[in-house]
């Protein structure tokens, strides 16, 4: 098959949606430019994420972290479930 570059906004990226969704692409590669934060304020971030976009049913996949260890995001399921 042939080979496409396809940029951020030709993704046209969006709350689970994008051009990959509607196209029969296989991803091959990619890059991601992250930018450098606080641990804490990346944990709040991160927990917020999970409160917010997460709904019953949805499978989650892991993978190790240093900012965000395995016990600690398990509690913000655990609280998240006792809230609702």
């Amino acid at each position: 098959g042939e080979v496409y570059k396809i940029e951020n906004e030709q993704a046209k990226f969006e709350y689970r949606n994008s051009l990959f969704v509607h196209k029969d692409y296989i991803i091959v590669e990619t890059e991601i430019q992250l930018e450098k934060g606080y641990a804490e304020e990346i944990k709040e971030k991160m927990t917020e994420y999970i409160k917010e976009t997460l709904r019953p049913g949805d499978a989650v996949l892991f993978k190790g972290s240093n900012s965000m260890k395995l016990f600690e995001t398990a509690a913000v399921f655990t609280a998240k479930g006792k809230k609702r």
